[in-house]
């Protein structure tokens, strides 16, 4: 896996892999967790996305998006309620409309 990239996730216990000698990415859920076992095997859940982008959704709220292992530029990424919704959302891009979360329940 030379030239893989690692990336702790926002609740400090997720690592998320991108392998770019197959473009894959790949979450290792609660890897930083102490309670993990060393010394046996963890397996990481193969990610799938169309456009290649992962989203992470944040308790502030925030969110980040990750692409090929690195978080993207966010001050061109904005999360904006669909009007008459309270619970999707756009992610716009350079204030354009770009992708859709449905059923997003901010706490």
């Amino acid at each position: 896996m030379f030239g893989t990239s690692g990336l702790t996730s926002t609740n400090d216990l997720d690592l998320l892999i991108y392998n770019p000698a197959d473009n894959s990415s790949s979450l290792f859920r609660n890897f930083y967790d102490p309670r993990v076992k060393i010394g046996v095997a963890n397996y990481a859940d193969l990610l799938s996305s169309p456009t290649g982008i992962f989203w992470i959704l944040t308790d502030e709220p925030n969110f980040y998006l990750i692409e090929n292992g690195a978080v993207l530029d966010m001050t061109r990424y904005d999360l904006v309620k669909v009007p008459g919704s309270e619970v999707d959302f756009f992610v716009t891009e350079d204030g354009v409309e770009k992708y859709i979360l449905r059923n997003i329940v901010i706490i």
